[in-house]
């Protein structure tokens, strides 16, 4: 089974500060835990290797330097944690909520340019009685332009066994977005379908976003699948 998303954090305005075109040198650093991903000598996000029972990434920086994701283990649902990749019914284990563990195994590649950078990782997907249904293999790529950063990021699971991922509203890629670019904080959803807000909860579109202007300089998240059909993360 493959996944691939793309993940664009923008601004529509030009504010001081802001990654210029051509000057988009990338450094991808291992750390304590993981791996850190720069980009102008700022940092774009971190890759943890375990946070809860998954790999994560947190925080995710968009061009002006503000936080794109909520912070860890705020608000309710503390189990949406930043950008993450899960599923709530695999051989009837619910990974979404914590039940099975994602075990990260192995960094397969690690690479940075004056374009982009270039994380790959391999992780164990386990359910409760220790047994692995499956590994996957995670690639991650990292670039950024004038007023734009974004994610290209690639999910290959190979089963170990019989395996099923079950038809569930939990799953698969997850990103909580900062309260302030939410609906009820004054933020707009919209979706490829032109469905916006409450409209656009719960639909699998090809593409989706979310935006709030203000003192947020009309950051904007945006998601892209190549398959929607396929474990669709919606809106919610």
């Amino acid at each position: 089974m493959r996944i691939l998303s793309r993940l664009y954090i923008a601004t529509a305005l030009l504010v001081p500060g802001l990654l210029q075109a051509g000057d988009a040198r990338f450094s991808i650093e291992k750390e304590d835990g993981g791996v850190v991903i720069k980009v102008g000598g700022q940092v774009f996000t971190r890759y943890h290797e375990l946070y809860q029972n998954k790999p994560i990434l947190h925080p995710v920086n968009g061009p002006t330097g503000k936080p794109m994701t909520r912070p860890l283990g705020e608000g309710d649902h503390s189990h949406h944690s930043s950008l993450w990749f899960t599923h709530g019914n695999v051989n009837g284990t619910d990974f979404w909520h914590l039940k099975g563990l994602i075990e990260h195994q192995e960094y397969l590649q690690m690479s940075a340019s004056s374009s982009e950078a270039i994380l790959k990782t391999k992780a164990a997907w386990i359910d409760p009685d220790k047994k692995v249904l499956g590994s996957e293999i995670r690639t991650m790529v990292f670039g950024a332009d004038e007023g734009i950063r974004w994610m290209d990021i690639e999910c290959v699971f190979r089963a170990e066994q019989d395996v099923t991922f079950g038809r569930t509203k939990e799953g698969s890629f997850g990103a909580r977005v900062w309260p302030a670019i939410t609906v009820d904080k004054g933020g707009t959803i919209i979706n490829s379908r032109g469905d916006a807000d409450k409209n656009a909860w719960g639909k699998p579109p090809i593409a989706e976003g979310s935006s709030a202007g203000a003192r947020w300089k009309w950051l904007t998240v945006m998601r892209l699948s190549t398959r929607p059909e396929a474990l669709a993360s919606n809106w919610r």
